[in-house]
């Protein structure tokens, strides 16, 4: 069974990851810094990741729906943020080995959402060794 995740995802906002949420009004999930940046560089690999908690088995139609619905409340603010630097919704899809054609389907239901609100969209697909198989 497939497994994901979906988040909003406000990429290269400088070293202060504090401006981003003082300008969203939400505390990030998590902060991430690509491993290749110096210390004291800008972080243009820094990322400011938010995403809403649900329950591991829930399907990715209503992780999607759940978090678009709880950013309309937030909505100029994420638009103004959008404006200053990268923003997208950012999907992650570990299939281990097939994806659901549901989750395909899901993207055009999102899309006028995602765009109300000024952010890009990212997909993104891992495959998860298949359990019980050794790597030859």
């Amino acid at each position: 069974m497939p497994t994901s995740k979906v988040q909003l995802v406000i990429d290269d906002f400088g070293n202060d990851a504090s401006a981003v949420t003082r300008l969203i009004g939400l505390e990030p999930s998590a902060v991430g810094v690509a491993e290749a940046t110096p210390p004291g560089s800008l972080n243009p690999g820094a990322s400011w990741i938010f995403d809403i908690a649900m329950p591991q088995t829930e399907s990715l139609e209503g992780q999607a729906l759940a978090l678009l619905r709880f950013l309309e409340a937030h909505a100029e603010a994420i638009r103004q943020a959008a404006a200053r630097y990268p923003a997208s919704i950012a999907i992650g899809i570990q299939d281990g080995g097939q994806v659901e054609q549901a989750e395909i389907d899901l993207v055009p239901l999102i899309i006028a959402d995602v765009s109300k609100l000024g952010l890009g969209l990212h997909i993104h697909f891992s495959s998860a060794p298949v359990k019980g198989r050794k790597k030859k």
